[in-house]
């Protein structure tokens, strides 16, 4: 019999402040986009900006789930990532090389400029020693990441893996996102948010809080409507629950299917938005049944079926 798999902690990092012009409706009176950013983090000379974050979110995420940061160490742990841009600093190292030459960069930004290095880095500060990768594609990458984490521990590779899905809205990321962006379209928010599934055996023998469990898993297919989910709810929870809320996030021009009822909105953060769905439904008091994911107009996207138990609530960062 396979082992379920479990969420016992999240954290999140969202860029919520709207600009002094942007009304509480979230667009610009002239139409204008605007893009919501993070603050800075601390400088550290071994990390970038994306990375350190990362990391300090990782230290949340375990302290929540009650774990001390030495438990992460060792082959017991993953570490997976999703973005829908990546890293803005391999696009400005491209930018460099091309402009300057090799004399015009530094070996330092050099060898950050990957899209793998947060993973990378974080693997070193934590001593994390299981599988571990960078996932760049979509605006469902976050959700990607979720699969390939749960993949990971349905394969018996490691007893927990870290989610992690992140938007670095710097550079060309963040003049492509503006050239895409509709009249009048609401901002774009940076964030990061990071989710820790485990194995039920692991999650028990430690006695950790179990906020929700993890059914199953489904495709969507590109412009997948409200009537298309009965399918895909069938697909991720092996049933049709009785009753579930729903929550997807999905670029306007996506046309995302209604959620719940009461269920919080969510903004757009591109590929952080299925995990911030399931961050969302998470916060929902009480028991029930989720359909939380992500979807992409071209690509299609990937939803979770949740199994939430009594008196299981998430805490995330602000």
């Amino acid at each position: 019999m396979s082992d379920s798999i479990v969420i016992t902690a999240t954290a999140l990092a969202l860029a919520e402040q709207p600009a002094p012009s942007v009304p509480a409706g979230g667009k610009t009176a002239s139409g204008a986009f605007s893009i919501l950013r993070l603050p800075e983090e601390p400088a550290d000379r071994r990390h970038t900006q994306l990375s350190s974050r990362l990391s300090r979110l990782i230290g949340e995420l375990a302290s929540r789930a009650g774990l001390l940061p030495a438990d992460l160490a060792g082959p017991t742990t993953g570490l997976v990532s999703g973005s829908r841009y990546g890293c803005s600093l391999v696009a400005d190292m491209h930018r460099r090389l091309r402009e300057l030459g090799p004399r015009g960069i530094d070996a330092v930004g050099f060898a950050q400029a990957t899209h793998n290095f947060p993973v990378s880095a974080c693997a070193i500060d934590y001593g994390i020693q299981g599988p571990g990768i960078a996932l760049v594609s979509s605006h469902a990458a976050g959700m990607e990441a979720l699969t390939c984490g749960r993949d990971w521990l349905l394969e018996g590779r490691c007893d927990r893996v870290i989610v992690a899905a992140f938007e670095d809205l710097e550079g060309p990321a963040a003049a492509h996102v503006e050239l895409l962006a509709a009249p009048g379209a609401p901002p774009v928010h940076e964030a990061m948010a990071l989710v820790l599934l485990e194995r039920g055996s692991t999650a028990r023998a430690r006695r950790a809080t179990v906020l929700a469990e993890i059914a199953g898993t489904a495709m969507m297919r590109p412009g997948a409507e409200t009537g298309d989910l009965r399918a895909v709810a069938q697909r991720a929870f092996g049933h049709l629950p009785a009753s579930m809320g729903i929550l997807l996030a999905a670029p306007e021009s996506a046309s995302p299917p209604e959620t719940a009822g009461g269920a919080p909105m969510l903004v757009d953060c591109l590929a952080v938005g299925g995990l911030l769905a399931l961050i969302r439904a998470l916060d929902r008091p009480g028991p029930g049944d989720w359909l939380v994911g992500a979807l992409d107009p071209r690509t299609g996207g990937i939803a979770a079926g949740l199994r939430c138990p009594p008196n299981a609530c998430s805490e995330v960062a602000a």
